[in-house]
C-alpha cells in the first residue's frame, strides 16, 4: 500500500511578506477521505514525519505538513536556521499554517480537516485553533505543556533582555540551556544529551547527526516561543477555540516537556473544566517526547487513527 503513496513539494508564500514556505504533502492511492495536517516543532522539520503520514495516507488520508520559517527547507540562502521572522512572529507562524490549510480546502473541497501539532508545533496548533478552529474538524495536541504565566513571562524578558546587547540573530546557547538543560534529569546513565527525545536510540541517532535538528535557536525564536506559550496559556484566548471541536491531548509520561503528564493533566482539566472543551487525553507509560517515534509508535499511529475516524 505505501508504494502507491505519491509525496511532493510546493513552496508558497509565508505571511511574513518576505520568505518561502515549503511544504511536503503525501497523497494515498484512490480516493483521500479525509486530510491530515501535521504541524512540526523546533529544531526539526515536516519530512521527519514520513513514517506516521505514510501511515494515514495508507488509510486514505491525504497528508501535509510545512516547514516553519527558520525550519527545514523553508530558509531561504543566507538566513539564519532558528530565527522566525522580524515582526509578530507568533501571529505569522499559525497563518503559515493556516496558509496551507486554505491551499489544501481549495485542492480537496468537502474533505473532513485533522491538525495535529507536536511540541513547539502544539503551541502553535493551540493558537491556530483559537484563531482558525473553524476550519478544522479534528485536532491533536502532542507533547505540549502548560506553563504559567509567570514562567513564560520571565522567558520573555530574559530574551528581550539579551536582545538589547546581542540582537534578535544571536544564536541563544545560554536561552537553550535554560530551557532544556534539567531534561535529561530523570533519565539514569543517558547515552547522549538528546535521550529525552524517545526511548528509541536509532531515532535519537538520526537526530543527533542531522544538521536540520541540531541548531540552536536564535535569541528571536525563543522570544517567540515566550510571546507563543503567553498567548496559548491566556485562559479567555482559549475561549476562542471552538467549544465542540473534538481535541486529543496526548503526551508520554516520562515527556519532561510536559512535566511528565502532569502539565498535559493540567492543560485537559483546564480545557474541560473550565473552559468546557470537547477534549479527550491519552498518556503513555515508558514513552518520552517524541511518541510517534517511540519503538511502541504505532500504538500511537493506531490510536490516533481510531480517535480520528470517530468524527470524520
Amino acid at each position: 500500500m505505501g508504494d502507491a503513496i505519491k509525496k511532493e513539494s510546493l513552496f508558497y508564500q509565508s505571511a511574513d511578506g518576505i520568505d518561502k514556505i515549503h511544504a511536503s504533502i503525501w497523497t494515498p492511492e484512490g480516493e483521500p477521505r479525509a486530510i491530515l495536517q501535521i504541524i512540526h516543532g523546533m529544531q526539526e522539520y515536516i519530512d521527519r514525519y514520513d513514517e506516521l503520514a505514510r501511515f494515514f495516507a495508507g488509510h486514505g488520508f491525504v497528508v501535509c505538513g510545512e516547514d516553519h520559517l527558520g525550519h527545514g527547507e523553508s530558509v531561504a540562502d543566507g538566513k539564519s536556521y532558528g530565527y522566525f521572522c522580524k515582526n509578530d512572529p507568533e501571529k505569522v507562524l499559525p497563518e503559515d499554517s493556516h496558509q496551507l490549510t486554505l491551499m489544501m480546502k481549495e485542492r480537496y473541497k468537502g474533505l473532513k480537516y485533522v491538525v495535529l501539532g507536536h511540541s513547539f508545533g502544539s503551541f502553535i496548533t493551540r493558537e491556530y485553533l483559537a484563531r482558525f478552529g473553524s476550519d478544522v474538524d479534528v485536532a491533536i495536541i502532542s507533547g505540549t505543556a502548560y506553563q504559567p504565566a509567570s514562567v513564560a513571562k520571565s522567558g520573555l524578558f530574559v530574551a528581550r533582555f539579551q536582545k538589547l546587547f546581542f540582537g534578535d540573530r544571536h544564536i541563544a546557547r545560554s536561552l537553550d540551556k535554560i530551557s532544556f538543560g534539567s531534561y535529561l534529569s530523570k533519565i539514569e546513565n543517558p547515552k547522549t544529551p538528546s535521550d529525552w527525545l524517545s526511548y528509541n536510540e536509532e531515532s535519537v541517532a538520526a537526530y543527533r547527526s542531522d544538521p536540520w535538528c541540531t541548531f540552536t535557536f536564535t535569541i528571536n525564536g525563543f522570544e517567540t516561543m515566550a510571546k507563543l506559550l503567553l498567548l496559548v496559556g491566556n485562559k479567555n484566548r482559549m475561549q476562542f477555540i471552538p467549544h465542540d471541536l473534538p481535541i486529543l491531548l496526548s503526551a508520554g509520561r516520562e515527556d519532561p516537556v510536559g512535566n511528565y503528564g502532569k502539565g498535559v493533566e493540567q492543560l485537559y482539566n483546564i480545557y474541560k473544566d473550565e473552559i468546557g472543551l470537547n477534549v479527550s487525553l491519552k498518556l503513555y507509560d515508558h514513552m518520552r517526547h517524541e511518541i510517534h517515534n517511540e519503538p511502541d509508535r504505532l500504538k500511537v499511529y493506531e490510536d490516533y487513527l481510531e480517535f480520528v475516524n470517530r468524527f470524520i
